[in-house]
């Protein structure tokens, strides 16, 4: 078996995650250890899940291989628009987070970002709210933080 370069990333993903863990215990306030256990330890749960699903699922290619790709992966052009495309996203989400606030921001960019994504209605929307509920529930209620109301309803 071939270990791929994702495979790598993720070993060191888990590495950053120990160490986050270990480093954040010595904080002296308690919310503050609890915030870096917890977002240590979804570093390591969310590595651990997909360095299993990389060791043990061989992937098949959907699509067909073209010369292009068989001869160095996609070409300038695919990789900037690719780019491109993905720092709207995260300026879209930093935008709204600014003026919407953040636990309204999370929600509708999971939403939009799987329903463009061919995402079906019920599934865009479970995990739109699940996601936020986890966010409010951690952030909210079990670390007694607020998060970022927003620029518009801040006034």
């Amino acid at each position: 078996m071939r270990i791929k370069p994702n495979t790598y990333f993720l070993i060191f993903l888990l590495v950053i995650g120990i160490i986050f863990v270990i480093y954040s215990s010595i904080f002296q306030p308690l919310q503050a250890k609890l915030t870096g256990i917890i977002i240590g330890l979804a570093f390591i749960v969310l590595g651990v899940i997909q360095l299993l699903k990389e060791i043990a699922v061989e992937r098949k290619p959907v699509y067909q291989d073209t010369k292009e790709q068989l001869q160095g992966g996609v070409g300038t052009r695919v990789f900037l628009r690719r780019s491109a495309i993905l720092s709207v996203w995260v300026v879209g989400f930093v935008t709204i987070t600014y003026l919407l606030g953040f636990l309204l921001a999370v929600p509708i960019f999971i939403f939009s970002y799987l329903k463009l994504h061919a995402t079906g209605w019920l599934t865009a929307l479970a995990v739109s709210v699940l996601t936020t509920a986890v966010v409010i529930g951690i952030f909210e209620l079990f670390l007694s933080r607020s998060l970022w109301g927003g620029l518009i309803f801040s006034m």
